[in-house]
């Protein structure tokens, strides 16, 4: 779970069963910007499905990350909690309407059952595909059908396990801060600590192997903010 932004003119409102949903403008853009060399891949060999293989990407990073939510939001439910999902830029977060975060242990399932339900989705799609692939025919939207199950499978497993690193405000942060509070008696300065030197080692990682410099500098910025905190408090 991020944080929310604040609405634009250009956003979609609208409601999935029970569940309040808004979408932001900048979610759109952001999916195009990570899937916009689709658009390169599509023309390679003299084919020309680079528009199609980019909107399969967003519709299925759409899919996925509402999915998550949504984990989050049947969570909240389990505890009496209402919600509602904002999809803002690169993700999601599931907003309840209450004011303060639950007690650790109630915190701790909400915040794990966003990743949970996109790893129980992955798995499904793993198997489904040597009984999927053989059938889809072949043709560009076949290949279009092929792209979209393999961005199904690495969304929710990238996502699920990004999101699991402990570095507020992501729900790993948020799961370890609330086992630590439940384990130590400053366990909010543990996490922080957690999450500064979590924060410093994964973006070293992804700007050294993964070639990945924006990737870095948010994980960079993340660890940050933990150290902010620990000289506050």
């Amino acid at each position: 779970m991020l944080r929310p932004m604040p609405p634009t003119p250009l956003d979609i409102q609208t409601q999935i069963g029970r569940t309040p949903v808004r979408i932001s403008i900048f979610f759109w853009l952001s999916a195009v910007v990570l899937g916009w060399d689709y658009i390169r891949i599509g023309q390679q060999g003299g084919g020309n499905i680079g528009f199609g293989l980019l909107l399969g990407w967003v519709i299925v990073m759409f899919a996925s990350i509402l999915l998550h939510e949504f984990g989050h939001v049947w969570a909240f439910r389990l505890f009496g909690v209402r919600a509602r999902i904002e999809l803002i830029f690169f993700g999601g977060v599931a907003i309840p309407d209450i004011r303060r975060r639950l007690p650790p242990q109630k915190d701790i399932v909400v915040s794990a059952a966003g990743p949970f339900v996109q790893f129980l989705l992955a798995g499904a799609v793993y198997l489904a595909m040597p009984l999927l692939v053989p059938l889809l025919p072949i043709s560009p939207a076949g290949m279009v059908l092929r792209s979209m199950l393999g961005d199904l499978l690495m969304i929710n497993v990238v996502w699920g396990l990004f999101n699991l690193l402990p570095l507020l405000p992501l729900d790993g942060g948020w799961i370890s801060r609330s086992f630590l509070t439940l384990a130590l008696k400053n366990g909010e300065y543990w996490a922080d600590v957690v999450g500064v030197v979590t924060g410093a080692i994964v973006a070293v990682l992804a700007f050294r192997f993964l070639r990945a410099p924006i990737f870095a500098l948010f994980l960079g910025y993340l660890a940050v903010l933990h150290f902010q905190r620990l000289k506050q408090s």
